[in-house]
């Protein structure tokens, strides 16, 4: 039997433990972010060699860099620090939000809309990130408590102050309310949402957000009819108008069937069935009250715009997502599924990275115009509103952008499908091509929606720098023609994409598309045009979405128009359902 020897081997080589890219990343973030902070409260004093703004740059910079390094680092010592410097600025955030009504005019605009938001983005980001990588129950009992704490507080509190305070919505409530969203999506992304509560705390977010919608929605329609009674059913000449009356029927028919259908859904929890019932009687009960007696005395101040369309908005964001969350229905885990397959490829990323840096480019120049001193008097003009009538990133370059930016998210939606034959198992699946379209559109419509948020962020910083307050509805009817133009030009963009395996076709056949419509306006101007020509031209120039957006950020915002938009995003849609229906015959 031969022995077993054991073999005698060098000990192992000692190597000095070297930082690699991320730990290089996170600590040039460290002292970038460090250097910022040095800059700004320096320039707070006297004027510096670097300027505040270089300061605010490189404190964004070395953020980045920080949360680089939290993301891809996942060692005890940096998730810990990155963990506690995240409840860190949590805590902070309440602080100055608290402090904020007791200082000055413009400081306390900062405190309130600038600095807690801020302070809680960061925490948010910081705090979840850390979560991602740790595996200690203490802490992770820790994490997921403050972001429950927090998304509560600032979802209900946000809703329930503008209720309380509408004019809050404008400014901070919406902020507040959009970042309670973001520590709620946290919570709920480390825990189960099938049961228990996960599934308790993504219910009581539609809750919130279906009431907010309904106070919205009642507190712009029911004092104004309530104030005009029966007189809103008569015509010019004091008589009954039989259309008028016939509408009015059939809203409170739409209300009752609504109340029905939720009463007999057995699907629905037994409160939901109760609440809902209720809401759509008294909803029927208000109009039918209006159509017999006056019962307001006094006109109703308005409330629809901006107070309503904001918190019916973030309402129905709430909404959304909770449904988003807890519906097993084939539409919405299809869309979900959609809007996913950008954010789990670089696309997402870098559309998301080259809107933001467009829009800065655009509104950087704005501002130079806007706060450029005369040369002769060395006195900044007087702007005559709405100066945001000029805003590049809304008028100029996000027109531009379109170009590009439509047939990136189309081009790959059903192409891409074709190409690797995952399209024939979603066809073969027990969801219709109708509802297969539907997700598909609404996935790309929430993403291409996603990107124009920048935008108007922006403008937070430019009423900072100018410390007064400027007209800033034409921004809302700007979202309002983007979202409702927008869905017409992805429709364009997915049917293009279902005709083809190519992506590259389907990009060159949106971008054209686009192109043209974009371009209508000038082709109505050709000098050497036929007269009859000329005329179909003018009269197809009403689809360019190019004279949509410049209209809105005019203050003026067409109904026809919208209405064009949204028929030609029916028609483009129609055809693609059509396209799919057609794959069973080949």
């Amino acid at each position: 039997m031969s022995e077993l020897r054991s073999v005698e081997e060098a000990p192992s080589e000692e190597r000095t433990d070297e930082p690699g890219f991320t730990q290089i990343v996170g600590l040039t973030g460290i002292g970038l972010a460090v250097l910022g902070l040095i800059v700004v409260i320096a320039n707070q004093y006297g004027p510096r060699v670097l300027s505040a703004g270089v300061g605010t740059l490189l404190v964004a910079v070395g953020l980045v860099g920080m949360f680089y390094h939290a993301l891809r680092d996942g060692s005890l010592e940096v998730r810990r620090a990155y963990f506690w410097l995240g409840l860190g600025l949590l805590a902070a955030m309440g602080l100055t939000a608290a402090v904020g009504p007791f200082a000055g005019d413009r400081l306390a605009f900062l405190q309130a809309i600038v600095l807690p938001p801020a302070l809680g983005f960061f925490g948010l980001v910081f705090a979840s990130t850390a979560l991602r990588h740790e595996n200690d129950d203490w802490h992770v009992r820790i994490g997921l408590a403050a972001l429950l704490i927090a998304g509560t507080v600032l979802a209900i509190g946000s809703v329930v102050l503008a209720i309380l305070k509408p004019d809050t919505i404008i400014g901070p409530g919406m902020l507040y309310g959009l970042l309670g969203l973001g520590f709620a999506m946290a919570f709920l992304s480390r825990v189960d949402t099938a049961d228990g509560p996960g599934y308790l705390v993504a219910t009581a977010l539609g809750v919130v957000g279906g009431i907010a919608l309904l106070y919205a929605l009642g507190r712009a329609i029911f004092p104004t009819i309530l104030y005009e009674g029966p007189p809103a059913l008569k015509n010019a000449f004091q008589e009954i108008d039989t259309w008028k009356v016939i509408a009015r029927g059939a809203i409170v028919l739409l209300c009752l069937g609504a109340a029905a259908w939720a009463a007999l859904n057995k699907n629905l929890p037994v409160w939901l069935r109760g609440g809902l019932a209720l809401l759509g009687v008294g909803f029927a009960g208000v109009f039918v009250a209006a159509s017999v007696n006056t019962l307001a005395l006094e006109q109703p101040k308005p409330f629809l715009v901006p107070n309503g369309l904001l918190l019916g908005g973030l309402g129905l964001v709430y909404l959304t997502f909770a449904l988003g969350i807890v519906s097993d229905s084939p539409l919405i885990a299809l869309t979900r599924r959609e809007l996913a397959s950008y954010f789990y490829s670089p696309i997402a990323y870098i559309v998301l990275a080259g809107m933001a840096v467009l829009t800065w480019v655009g509104y950087w120049m704005f501002v130079d115009q806007v706060f450029a001193a005369d040369p002769s008097t060395g006195l900044m003009p007087a702007m005559v509103e709405p100066i945001l009538r000029d805003y590049l990133p809304g008028w100029l370059i996000g027109p531009l952008v379109v170009l590009l930016l439509v047939p990136a998210l189309t081009m790959r939606v059903y192409s891409e499908e074709k190409r690797t034959g995952t399209m024939e198992v979603l066809l073969t699946a027990p969801v219709g091509e109708f509802t297969i379209a539907v997700s598909k559109l609404l996935g790309c419509w929430f993403f291409f929606m996603l990107t124009w948020i920048p935008m108007g962020l922006y403008l937070i910083a430019m009423r900072s720098e100018g410390g007064q307050p400027f007209d800033y509805r034409p921004l809302l009817s700007l979202y309002l023609a983007i979202a409702v133009s927008g869905l017409a030009l992805i429709s364009m963009g997915l049917f293009f994409s279902s005709l083809t395996k190519n992506q590259v076709i389907a990009a060159v056949l949106t971008f054209v598309g686009v192109l043209v419509l974009f371009m209508l306006p000038w082709l109505a101007g050709i000098k050497f045009l036929p007269g009859s020509l000329k005329e179909v031209v003018a009269a197809l120039s009403h689809a360019s979405y190019w004279l949509l957006w410049r209209g809105a950020l005019s203050g003026q915002l067409p109904v026809r128009d919208l209405v064009l938009q949204a028929s030609m995003a029916v028609f483009w849609f129609y055809l693609t359902v059509k396209s799919l229906e057609a794959r069973k015959w080949m």
